[in-house]
């Protein structure tokens, strides 16, 4: 019986294969990808089942530090066979490490800045997307250092050249950034601009959920700044897309609210509440329209417009679209690390047949991979549900016929805050961001 290895028959195992190629660098970065996988699947587990891993953040930063030694290792590499490209991809990646899961801003722009030096160098279009996405990085390092005038300079570099080549996913998502600097700025009337001039493009290609995220970001802008009139202008712009106009038109003042448990059997937190109208025999027939395909889009656009209806003391209108939101949040449970911090994706070219039976086919099926997208970056999951149980609660102050139903809400809210602060701290209260980033 023979117990031979692959090296004692002569055959080399493919790690020393990468070697002997003088390809260590794609071992190191394969190492990196899959620490990163490992780091991101501990965390999605120990996130959606609080106390199924103990101790889990500890294990969760070994694993970024392994993988950004292997990135290190693989730049530090002198290659032949290691061409300018993967220098660059190289450092784009170690930079993007650094800047998402560390707090080493300083060193992930030199990573930056270097990658850009050496992607520059190479002739051709080869280079043109690992280009723009360290365009993109660089203007998010320029917002986060609050260095607004070079994030414009940038942006207006990166815009010119992803319009020059037609790759409309980047020229949205460059001005969903560009949006954003203005938003900081406190330039208004500029970052309603950008954003209505992503629109148009968005309505010209036929990415309609594209336009409806820049209406909705114009909205949630709009809202931070106590804009409420030009915040109702847009969201009531969408709301015949977003599939409510008829609730709104059919509500009844028998709407009410009941509670659903703190949790469900997986340790994720359930959908908090489900409305029901007794007496009602359900809403029309939609009406002939485009509808938003994107469910986190909905939930976006109905807790914005909620605020809305509340200030203006509209409580049927409220009570319908908590019923649209609780129904929404059933269709987003996250399904990966990102999802649960708020990270979702909106296809671009979604111009469908807009009949309710293909709106319902086409939900159910996978986007293809090579399909462009971008990505809107918002609530985390877990503060979508807090602001579910608060805006119920609020809701429910006026049912003197229940006097304890608001407070059940905002209690059933409390447990959700603190247990994310006890078990889930990473993801929580870490600011709103209206951007977007392309993945």
């Amino acid at each position: 019986m023979s117990h031979a290895t692959q090296s004692q028959t002569g055959v080399p195992s493919p790690e020393a294969s990468f070697v002997s190629q003088g390809k260590t660098h794609l071992l190191l970065w394969a190492m990196a990808e899959e620490y990163l996988e490992q780091a991101r699947s501990l965390c999605f587990i120990a996130t959606a089942q609080s106390g199924s891993q103990p101790g889990w953040r500890a294990r969760h930063q070994d694993l970024i530090m392994c993988a950004i030694k292997c990135l290190v290792a693989c730049v530090s590499i002198e290659s032949p066979s290691m061409t300018q490209l993967d220098k660059a991809k190289s450092r784009l990646r170690l930079a993007q490490v650094l800047f998402e899961e560390t707090e080493s801003v300083d060193r992930s722009e030199e990573e930056v800045t270097k990658a850009i030096t050496i992607a520059d160098s190479i002739q051709g279009s080869s280079a043109l997307e690992i280009q723009l996405r360290l365009y993109e990085l660089q203007t998010l390092i320029y917002i986060e250092t609050k260095r607004f005038r070079l994030a414009k300079n940038t942006l207006r570099i990166a815009s010119a050249e992803a319009a020059k080549q037609g790759l409309h996913n980047w020229t949205y998502q460059f001005c969903f950034l560009k949006a954003r600097v203005h938003f900081m700025l406190e330039d208004v009337a500029g970052s309603l601009t950008t954003m209505n001039q992503g629109a148009a493009l968005a309505e010209q290609q036929g990415d309609f959920d594209i336009k409806m995220a820049f209406w909705i970001v114009s909205g949630q802008y709009s809202l931070m700044l106590s804009k409420w009139e030009q915040a109702m202008f847009y969201l009531q712009k969408m709301t015949p897309h977003m599939g409510i106009a008829e609730l709104l038109d059919f509500t009844t003042t028998t709407a009410t609210i009941t509670m659903a448990p703190t949790t469900n059997d997986n340790g994720s937190p359930p959908a908090p509440i489900t409305p029901s109208s007794p007496g009602a025999k359900g809403p029309p027939q939609e009406l002939d329209r485009q509808q938003c395909q994107s469910q986190q889009l909905r939930v976006f656009f109905l807790i914005l417009y909620i605020f809305c209806m509340i200030r203006s003391g509209q409580v049927e209108k409220t009570l319908c679209a908590l019923t649209s939101l609780h129904g929404a949040l059933d269709g987003t449970r996250p399904r990966d690390t990102d999802e649960l911090q708020g990270v979702f994706r909106v296809f671009l070219k979604n111009r469908i047949d807009d009949s309710p039976q293909v709106r319902q086919q086409a939900s159910q099926l996978p986007q293809p991979a090579s399909q462009p997208y971008i990505c809107i970056r918002w609530l985390t999951f877990s503060q979508v549900y807090c602001l579910t149980y608060l805006l119920s609660g609020i809701c429910s102050k006026a049912d003197m016929t229940q006097p304890m139903k608001s407070q059940q809400f905002l209690v059933e809210g409390i447990k959700v805050v603190d247990r994310e602060f006890t078990v889930n701290d990473l993801f929580m209260f870490d600011g709103i961001s209206g951007g977007s980033r392309s993945c």
